[in-house]
């Protein structure tokens, strides 16, 4: 029995089948449930064969460091493709790198050390705490780890432009995604962050970002067969075009439609290699890359706050309309933004100085109220409350961090147990359980994308805004709206 016999043999069949089992499944969210299934058993295998730990048994020792590496590689970047939490804690582990110290082989070696890097940006980042409890040092050190990681990459693994060889194209590819993840929701003229973090993302770094996955674009579209290596290949593609798109609707950048127009053509070339009922989740995220060109061709979309804020300590803000980003290659990052009209009462706390500038024209202040506030989503992450029955009993949240939360958090979302505390017409729970309309038709599954673009559908933020664009454009905006909330980046 394969899922009950612990081997190596059957590890390795598990790893293969969860990199690789959508590439012949017509239906996304059976073929991605089934690859998130198959790792966590071959990892538990893994874990019973003792292959997180320094070698005991002094046969196939390679072979046993490469498929842990491959489990710790997997299990982070199916973490973050899925928006689930990983399995394996680095500090159980203290198996050595797969190469062993050769320095002719040190691909894999790069690679498991980016995803430990990226299951701390997961764990600081996107727990279910969120940023409620990361400090600035913590950030700055990931950020400056992240760095170092690229700066000192064997000379064979550094990034030589769009010839570069498989292996350094790849982890340039991969390093592009992590680094979108880490700073997606330090957009601080979008996202207001905990008011203990000053942490924030310049103009400068954003510029370099929108270099390096256009750099990436450009590698892979010299190598669009690399779609077909595996699923995560798509995933960081996507993570690309999600920059490139952002900076089109932000900066009004031509040059980033184009980058967007290339990998499109790229993808499609490889859709059109293959045959129509092979890799179902790869296509999705060529029809996403699609849909994001295509939203380049009609007028930015009209900014709102997300419906959803699944990353703790954060809260979307409508941008303020009167915001044009200024070209200046005399400034760090080679550009600024210019507040005209309501956006030069805007609330930019946190958005690091420089960054925005007043206009000093003339322009009517009339109307500009509220508009200026922060406009932060009810529907916020948090935590359990203790019970409100009076006898001091208390329910505390698996993870103890959680529970020093206060229970006055505005904006969050106190998650009960309508099980726990007696019902009555003026409890939240009562409320909860009269107020089903708003998770009614939620699907059942991550995947079921055509009922989760129906449930999205309803709230008036993914509504989109008519335009040239039509229902593409509708469309665009809905996943603009996720993604800003940090929810389509971690289920792409």
């Amino acid at each position: 029995d394969v899922l009950s016999t612990a081997s190596i043999v059957n590890v390795q069949a598990l790893l293969i089948l969860s990199m690789v089992g959508d590439s012949h499944s017509q239906f996304v969210p059976n073929a991605l449930s089934a690859l998130w299934i198959r790792l966590g058993t071959a990892i538990r295998m893994a874990q019973d064969l003792g292959l997180h730990r320094a070698e005991s048994v002094k046969q196939s020792v390679e072979l046993r460091r490469r498929l842990w590496g491959a489990c710790v590689i997997c299990d982070r970047w199916y973490g973050l493709t899925y928006g689930h939490p990983y399995m394996i804690d680095v500090q159980d582990c203290d198996a050595r790198l797969p190469s062993s110290g050769d320095p002719n082989d040190l691909y894999m070696d790069e690679l498991v050390r980016l995803s430990v890097i990226l299951g701390r940006v997961l764990k600081t980042i996107y727990s279910p705490s969120g940023l409620m409890f990361t400090t600035d040092d913590m950030l700055y050190s990931l950020l400056s780890d992240l760095e170092s990681w690229k700066k000192n990459l064997p000379e064979n693994l550094q990034y030589r432009g769009s010839d570069t060889p498989q292996d350094a194209g790849l982890l340039h590819l991969l390093y592009c995604s992590v680094c979108m993840i880490f700073w997606q929701v330090f957009m601080r003229i979008h996202y207001a962050c905990s008011a203990h973090l000053k942490f924030g993302f310049t103009v400068e770094r954003w510029t370099s970002l929108v270099q390096l996955t256009s750099e990436s674009i450009d590698w892979l579209n010299t190598h669009e067969r690399m779609y077909d290596v595996w699923l995560l290949v798509p995933y960081a593609a996507t993570s690309c075009a999600l920059v490139q798109y952002h900076t089109w609707a932000r900066r009004q950048d031509a040059e980033a439609a184009t980058k967007l127009r290339k990998l499109r053509d790229c993808v499609q070339r490889w859709e059109g290699s293959i045959s129509p009922n092979h890799m179902s989740a790869r296509r999705k995220t060529a029809e996403i890359i699609a849909l994001l060109y295509e939203a380049t061709q009609g007028p930015p979309p009209l900014d709102q706050a997300p419906v959803l804020n699944p990353t703790g300590g954060v809260k979307g803000k409508r941008a303020l309309i009167g915001l044009e980003y200024k070209k200046d290659p005399s400034r760090p990052g080679g550009g600024f933004f210019v507040a005209h009209g309501e956006a030069r009462s805007g609330d930019y706390e946190g958005v690091p100085r420089g960054t925005i500038v007043t206009s000093s024209d003339d322009e009517a202040e009339a109307g500009v109220t509220e508009n200026s506030q922060r406009c932060g989503s009810s529907m916020v992450t948090i935590t359990p409350l203790p019970s409100t029955r009076g006898d001091g009993a208390s329910f505390p949240n698996m993870n103890p961090v959680l529970n020093s939360v206060k229970r006055d958090t505005p904006s969050s979302v106190q998650v009960l147990n309508v099980l726990d505390v007696p019902q009555a017409s003026n409890t939240l729970e009562q409320f909860a359980m009269a107020d089903v309309g708003l998770l009614e038709g939620i699907p059942g599954g991550m995947f079921d994308w055509g009922q989760w673009d129906s449930f999205f559908s309803r709230f008036p933020s993914v509504t989109g805004v008519e335009n040239a664009g039509g229902q593409r454009q509708t469309e665009v905006n809905s996943l603009s709206s996720m993604v800003q909330s940090g929810q389509a980046t971690q289920t792409l």
